[in-house]
């Protein structure tokens, strides 16, 4: 993939992005149904952000995960990577389902969701286990969404310049809420809310989900496994650090 310029980005080519890529997702751990593509999205009339609901499903590779804390969260709108505000919170149940009644702060506020800690078939909670997926402005937000490795890696490579160091808080200033927004859209060309899978965008013309697909096919080894010491997990960690080679045991 190569980089993207949103509104005055601050990333210029692909390795910079690639680099940060890999950092984020050090940092943060892990950040590691059919319903149709087309299907209508609630948008409140301007002015009346009433109360409506959104439900999904999440998983680790194909494996549900159960007991993990779903929040959706606003971005942060005083500079790049600052604090986020949370709208609302749930836990999956043993399937891997969620869902939440929330309230809009705005129809144009941009917003993404949070999957914490969870049980995803080892019969112990995962606390290494942090997904994530960029929605996009709340006004327009789809009824389902598939949570899991895949809008992970998608949301963390298209909001990698609007993160802070931990990749759990997402922001911009004011002057640069175009950049965002533009980003945020980004992720929608690389995964699908919907089946959690990468978009038809990536397996069209000259572009392919192979990127997308190892990534989130390297973090599902250690969101599958039973904690955050696991032998995937500390592999992960070992590899996604620059200098550090994988002995097989730390």
């Amino acid at each position: 993939m190569t980089s993207r310029h949103f509104g005055t980005s601050r990333i210029s080519n692909s390795w910079k992005m690639k680099r940060r890529l890999i950092l984020i997702l050090l940092a943060i751990v892990i950040f590691a149904s059919g319903q149709s593509r087309s299907e209508a999205r609630s948008k409140p009339a301007p002015g009346k952000h009433r109360k409506h609901r959104v439900s999904g499903a999440l998983h680790g590779g194909r494996q549900p995960i159960g007991g993990s804390t779903v929040t959706l969260w606003a971005v942060g709108t005083t500079g790049y990577g600052s604090a986020r505000t949370s709208i609302n919170s749930t836990t999956s149940d043993a399937a891997g389902n969620w869902n939440m009644t929330i309230t809009c702060p705005t129809g144009s506020t941009q917003v993404y969701l949070t999957a914490t800690g969870g049980d995803a078939g080892e019969g112990v909670s995962n606390a290494a286990i942090a997904l994530m997926y960029v929605l996009g402005p709340c006004g327009s937000l789809p009824s389902f969404v598939n949570i899991g490795e895949v809008s992970t890696v998608a949301s963390v490579w298209a909001m990698a310049q609007f993160m802070d160091s931990t990749g759990f808080n997402i922001g911009a200033p004011s002057t640069n809420a175009t950049g965002l927004k533009n980003a945020a859209a980004t992720v929608n060309n690389l995964a699908d809310l919907v089946s959690g899978r990468a978009a038809t965008f990536l397996s069209s013309g000259h572009n392919s989900p192979q990127v997308l697909n190892t990534l989130a096919d390297i973090l599902a080894r250690c969101v599958n496994s039973a904690n955050a010491t696991s032998l995937q997990c500390t592999e992960l960690m070992c590899d996604a650090t620059p200098g550090l080679t994988f002995n097989g045991v730390s």
